[in-house]
């Protein structure tokens, strides 16, 4: 069993040491299932299942399948751009 002692960030972040995301092929895109078991969180790798909600709304508006990250980007930089004609 592989241990590795960790704390969580002030926003609630823990990150999963590199040696582990290797051994279980984890990387920015791969959906992590959050488990209570008793007192003991169990973090499990998950899969994305076709017709999820996230599906359904990339369908819906016509999102394509990049990384979340870069969406959120291009979401912030609408944003901006808005608020400086609205605002200048």
């Amino acid at each position: 069993m592989v241990k590795h002692l960790a704390h969580m960030s002030g926003n609630g972040m823990v990150t999963i040491p590199k040696h582990i995301r290797v051994r279980l092929g984890i990387d920015p895109e791969t959906p992590l299932l959050f488990e209570v078991e008793g007192d003991y969180v169990v973090v499990r790798k998950g899969k994305w299942v076709e017709g999820s909600v996230i599906d359904r709304l990339r369908k819906k508006y016509g999102i394509d399948k990049r990384p979340t990250t870069e969406i959120l980007q291009e979401i912030r930089k609408v944003r901006r751009e808005l608020y400086k004609e609205e605002y200048g």
